[in-house]
């Protein structure tokens, strides 16, 4: 084969992969002009496997920890007591993260706990936070609690009219990525 027909050969070649991608474009099947489109109808999914008021959060206004709207909805908080654990908690049972940097003495899952209700564990992390939920309401309130020489604690302080709910422990990135998560399943009185 001599050259002139190699060459020949190598443009129509090009020809025709050129004239395919510009069919696969007209047809949206490649995208290498334009820049992709975020789809703002896709919703946001909650990673969490628990239970809870809503799964999809991307309608409605942007919810408020508290009381803000209907007095039957909850409202709370937690007082941090600086890692003091008192002696009535139970160290013997505690609910571990997967990745073995948050550990929950209290409460326990299916715990019925009202206002005052400790909250306590250790941790290799700075802070941890958490994040109180009902059933009726979502979010009743979410902080952030010191860890003090590896210790973490707190007192429950909230008002809903559900009879269950969630309390979630977990540690926090600057960026507000949340891992080690503990979701703990309650009771509320």
């Amino acid at each position: 084969m001599t050259k002139h027909k190699k060459l020949i050969i190598c443009c129509l070649v090009f020809i025709i992969l050129l004239g395919l991608v510009v069919v696969l474009e007209k047809l949206k099947v490649t995208n290498f002009y334009e820049k992709p489109k975020v789809n703002q109808e896709q919703s946001e999914k909650t990673t969490s496997e628990a239970a809870t008021a809503q799964d999809n959060f991307t309608e409605g206004e942007e919810r408020q920890a508290g009381n803000t709207i209907n007095e039957s909805r909850g409202s709370g908080g937690v007082t941090d007591s600086n890692g003091n654990i008192s002696n009535e908690v139970s160290t013997s049972n505690p609910i571990v993260s997967k990745t073995k940097e948050i550990s929950i003495y209290s409460p326990q899952r299916d715990t019925r706990v009202s206002s005052g209700y400790e909250i306590a564990g250790i941790s290799s992390l700075k802070s941890v936070s958490y994040r109180l939920i009902d059933d009726i309401s979502g979010l009743i309130s979410s902080g952030v609690l010191k860890v003090v020489d590896g210790k973490f604690s707190g007192r429950l302080n909230f008002n809903t009219e559900s009879a269950s709910g969630r309390l979630d422990i977990y540690g926090q990135k600057e960026d507000g990525t949340e891992f080690s998560n503990i979701e703990i399943p309650l009771k509320l009185k």
